[in-house]
């Protein structure tokens, strides 16, 4: 961030007067570390009542809010990470990564399914139905088995500790961990975030191969995200008139890249099934029919994802109304 980019005390100064102002007192409700913390403390409490929710019962779409709700968190934490010391990110994002992390296997594991369902009624004359179905039979098995320990993991002691620490830290710690930056007015600082945050995106897809790149897709995937986010999170601070279709165009660009990570997700799960899979009849229809039609559709999706990209980035100036852009070298 900016203070590292300084050389000497009067750049440093000069810089953050030109892309903040000048720094606002303790008690304002604008100060970038008040706004920031009081919606991670509404995030946290969402965490809470789903964690609760999801906990206790089997409703799908409980999980579904936790994940969303702990992805926002983590999405701020990281956009605004500048405003606290650097071990408050350290400390605090893997507590709530983990949560993601473990839940991720069941999600892949529900899209799977889903995947072969929406298969088995356009294919289903050409496979090998009773293979099919043990196949099915043996993803149920494993998507209960992490139904279990997904259930186990958000009772744990181990969970309630985290999330305690983690609440410790938005509820008063976190004055303790303030930067400089922490008492710049919102507005400035959100907009200096997204302009990172597009900058980044914008970086990223000049270099991606489209015939080839996997991880990069992915990384713009985790751009893209961060930044819609950071959209959504701060909507209040900007026209809607110029918010709205920028965030609708980031919306169908992340439909694009989300549903290229689960078909490359679904294609580590069955390689992995593949090694270890011992009915040579579910072998051949791994082998013949399910991964090469996985393969074939997120090859498609290369080329939309491409124009989707181009969409998005080529009109930088409707982009740019969301902020000042700060008169910062780029290193």
């Amino acid at each position: 961030h900016v203070e590292r980019e300084a050389t000497e005390e009067g750049t440093y100064v000069n810089k953050n007067l030109a892309l903040f102002g000048l720094p606002l007192d303790e008690e304002d409700p604008q100060r970038s570390d008040r706004v920031v913390i009081g919606k991670l403390r509404k995030l946290a409490e969402k965490t809470l009542f789903y964690l609760q929710k999801a906990g206790r019962g089997n409703d799908e779409k409980d999980l579904h809010q936790l994940r969303v709700s702990v992805r926002n968190a983590v999405a701020l934490l990281d956009g605004f990470a500048f405003l606290w010391r650097e071990e408050a990110g350290e400390r605090y994002r893997p507590l709530l990564k983990e949560i993601i992390s473990i839940t991720n296997a069941k999600r892949d594991l529900d899209v799977m399914t889903q995947r072969l369902s929406a298969l088995e009624q356009e294919k289903r004359e050409h496979l090998d139905m009773d293979a099919f179905l043990a196949l099915k039979k043996e993803l149920a098995t494993m998507r209960e088995r992490e139904r279990r320990y997904i259930k186990a993991y958000l009772q744990s002691s181990q969970l309630r500790e985290n999330l305690l620490r983690y609440g410790a830290f938005v509820d008063s710690g976190y004055r303790e961990m303030r930067s400089a930056y922490a008492a710049y007015a919102i507005g400035p600082v959100v907009s200096y975030v997204i302009y990172r945050q597009f900058e980044k995106i914008r970086k990223l897809a000049v270099k991606i191969d489209w015939e080839e790149d996997v991880e990069k897709i992915h990384k713009l995937r985790i751009g893209c995200k961060k930044l819609r986010y950071t959209l959504e999170n701060f909507e209040e601070h900007f026209d809607a008139a110029h918010l709205s279709p920028v965030v609708k165009d980031l919306k169908k660009l992340q439909t694009k890249l989300g549903a290229f990570h689960d078909y490359h997700q679904e294609q580590l799960l069955f390689a992995g099934l593949m090694k270890r899979e011992k009915d040579p009849d579910i072998l051949l229809l791994l082998q013949r029919e399910i991964v090469p039609a996985l393969q074939r559709s997120q090859h498609k999706l290369r080329g939309e994802i491409r124009q989707r990209t181009q969409t998005f980035l080529k009109d930088e100036d409707r982009i740019r109304q969301l902020f000042i852009a700060p008169r910062v070298s780029e290193k």
